[in-house]
């Protein structure tokens, strides 16, 4: 069994404002890493401090699943589960939590 490194805010730095691969069972988009945002924690105890993290993709009304990211600063590709939060004809803004 592989064990991956744990998913941090740190992970998802090094793409802030850039370009990423976003591959779907279906399809395969450009995004752009938009918004990284630490959040309020409620368990001191938590493995990690929570964030989110918004990703603006040119293409419509994207689904919710899990996407894989890709992208050189990563060791390999991370797959997660995003959300659309907004989106018009031509573009969706996708959003991962982590709590």
């Amino acid at each position: 069994m592989t064990v991956h490194p744990p998913i941090t805010r740190e992970t998802f730095e090094p793409l802030a404002s850039q370009q990423v691969e976003l591959r779907s069972a279906d399809a395969e988009f450009t995004a752009t890493l938009n918004e990284l945002t630490p959040l309020p924690s409620h368990n001191p105890e938590a493995d990690r401090p929570p964030f989110s993290f918004l990703l603006q993709v040119d293409a419509p009304q994207l689904p919710q699943g899990i996407y894989e990211i890709r992208h050189p600063s990563l060791a390999e590709p991370v797959s997660i589960f995003l959300v659309p939060i907004a989106g018009d004809d031509g573009h969706t803004t996708l959003q991962a939590i982590f709590n």
